[in-house]
């Protein structure tokens, strides 16, 4: 997995795109113990979800998603809601724009989704 550098602190690509789009991959109390195993599951699936669109998403639409010299922005503010529609269109070539498409699995094209629609690419959250 990519590490980028702010300041003097080493951070993945996901957490990396959680700071710079404002975001906490990470409901309040995280870590703190409260959480049940349901959380927790919850909470491994968000972070699962980021790697996956950091493996296969950022080294074209940026760890943040707003965008490259290679690929627009897919994130408010940079772009509107895209709609899951358009994202998974996009993800299984049927959209003429993407290109080259990452050959991804349904799994990973879900994972994505997930991941965008935490930050409003999908016209709702969650």
């Amino acid at each position: 997995m990519r590490d980028l550098l702010f300041g003097t602190v080493m951070l993945s690509m996901p957490a990396a795109a959680a700071v710079i789009l404002g975001h906490s991959m990470f409901p309040a109390g995280a870590g703190d113990g409260s959480g049940d195993a349901t959380e927790r599951a919850a909470l491994d699936r968000r972070a699962d979800d980021a790697a996956v669109f950091a493996a296969n998403c950022a080294g074209c639409h940026g760890a943040a998603a707003i965008g490259t010299l290679r690929a627009p922005g897919i994130v408010p503010p940079v772009a509107p809601p895209l709609g899951e529609a358009a994202l998974r269109g996009a993800m299984e070539g049927s959209l003429s724009a993407h290109d080259p498409v990452p050959s991804l699995s349904a799994q990973e094209r879900d994972a994505i989704i997930r991941f965008l629609g935490l930050h409003g690419a999908t016209g709702r959250t969650g």
